[in-house]
């Protein structure tokens, strides 16, 4: 490790340190062999977004929990990203030291039913997933658990997402983001723009190879739905694709939440047509 005398006042150079991070995060490994003090700093990063799956980064996740003490990945890890499964008790030890996680998304690749109790000690304010999946059932589910009661962002991963479910969205009480599949039916885009008051934005989400189909679901909103389709909270976004928008979101960058509050924002204000509500943006 090179040494080097600071030129800059110390914490000026850590900002710099970590703004550079955030905007490079694939510079990481890189930044961290400037001097010993930067790897000081920036260590934890490398951990500030976990994948579960069969990467690189994934492995070293897990020897660090092997390796490091608790409080360090309670500190270090807010995003996770879990789409596999593989050696489940270690995972699942890893992830319960995880308790300053604030983004979770889990894939249909992940399927034990144990995640339930893991996620009861983190501090989720984002979550991406099949929410029935986590709890076993519609009926299961419990607004009051301490999962869902700090929400803020909630991406449904559910199709068809149950009429059991969208019952208890208004009772999510931070609940101010909502994305949904494209499936979901117009009489539910009506019912949660007038039964969530708190809701900035309401979203359907569109892959990019469907966005034909947005158009006419929007022709079809013009003619069963106006009120629907004129309400500057309620955005269709045509996206690539769903981890890329996670992780960008993740390290702050623009994903579907900032590209819908920014089209909301516009139509608020009268910059666009009030029924434009199909952001084509990527």
């Amino acid at each position: 490790m090179p040494k080097s005398t600071p030129s800059l006042p110390l914490e000026l150079e850590r900002e710099i340190a970590w703004v550079t991070a955030f905007s490079y995060p694939w510079m990481l490994p890189t930044l961290m062999l400037t001097a010993r003090r930067f790897s000081k700093w920036l260590e934890p990063l490398l951990y500030h977004v976990v994948p579960v799956d069969h990467s690189p980064a994934a492995y070293a996740f897990m020897r660090a929990a092997e390796s490091k003490p608790p409080t360090f990945l309670r500190h270090a890890v807010r995003h996770v990203y879990l789409d596999s499964c593989w050696e489940e008790a270690h995972v699942a030890k890893a992830l319960k030291m995880c308790t300053g996680v604030q983004d979770l998304a889990v894939t249909a690749n992940y399927t034990e039913t144990p995640l339930l109790s893991i996620l009861c000690g983190m501090q989720l304010r984002r979550f991406s997933g099949f929410l029935v999946s986590v709890f076993g059932s519609p009926q299961s589910i419990n607004v009051h658990h301490s999962l869902l009661g700090r929400l803020t962002h909630l991406d449904l991963y559910d199709d068809p997402i149950p009429t059991e479910l969208f019952r208890l969205l208004p009772a999510l009480p931070s609940l101010t983001h909502l994305a949904l599949n494209h499936s979901v039916h117009l009489s539910v885009l009506r019912y949660l723009l007038e039964s969530v008051p708190a809701l900035v934005v309401l979203i359907v989400l569109w892959d990019i190879d469907l966005r034909d189909s947005a158009v006419e679901y929007g022709v079809d909103l013009l003619k069963h739905a106006p009120t629907v389709l004129n309400e500057p909270r309620f955005v269709m976004i045509v996206y690539n694709d769903t981890r890329s928008e996670w992780e960008a979101g993740a390290w702050g960058g623009d994903n579907f939440w900032v590209r819908a509050e920014r089209w909301s924002k516009k139509r608020r204000n009268g910059e666009m047509n009030p029924e434009a509500c199909l952001c084509l943006d990527i």
